[in-house]
């Protein structure tokens, strides 16, 4: 009779864990909002992007819920769930021994406007001097834009918010339509006002 509690329970904590991950990201402050948030974000999922700074100083490579680089070609990242990295370019090719992980998707929040779906990272690299020396964060702001295709979006190193004591971050820009609301969540968005 208690041999049958065991097997409920392990299916209780294994149904949990799914529910609070989507591909590889984790959300840890996990909602019921985050649902229809991570069903938007679903055709994204695994694609990678990069991206370079204004100067074009820095190379970024951003991961969807996935591993920003390819571990094979990037030695000793492998189980670090790096979503977005930062490499400083040297006589304009990538140094990767300057690389800066800025967030990770272990450890992602979402959040939504509109027409837009915020995917956040955490726990990266610390700063070194600034930023009150707290991890850096990735912000990574999808719009929607009906024009852009699944797999044809490109990502835009927006700024990196760093003239503060803390809750620093970079900002990154995509559209796509793949995080449109669907005419029945607009309507219903709408009706409620």
């Amino acid at each position: 009779m208690g041999f049958t509690v065991i097997p409920n329970l392990v299916f209780l904590v294994i149904s949990l864990l799914i529910r609070e991950s989507t591909a590889g990201c984790s959300f840890p402050q996990h909602n019921a909002e985050n649902d229809e948030l991570e069903a938007r974000i679903q055709p994204l999922l695994g694609k990678r992007y990069t991206t370079t700074d204004v100067s074009g100083e820095y190379l970024y490579v951003i991961g969807i819920c996935t591993d920003a680089v390819d571990v094979t070609e990037f030695p000793g990242t492998n189980n670090q769930h790096i979503g977005v990295l930062q490499i400083q370019k040297v006589d304009g090719k990538p140094d990767f021994q300057r690389s800066h992980i800025i967030g990770k998707y272990n450890n992602a929040a979402l959040s939504r406007g509109t027409d837009w779906i915020l995917l956040e990272y955490k726990d990266g690299d610390q700063y070194h001097s600034h930023c009150n020396i707290e991890n850096r964060r990735a912000r990574i702001m999808i719009t929607c834009d009906e024009e852009v295709s699944v797999g044809s979006e490109t990502v835009k190193m927006f700024e990196e918010n760093i003239n503060k004591t803390d809750d620093c971050y970079y900002l990154f820009e995509m559209a796509s339509s793949a995080v449109c609301p669907t005419k029945s969540t607009h309507r219903l968005l709408v009706n409620t006002f």
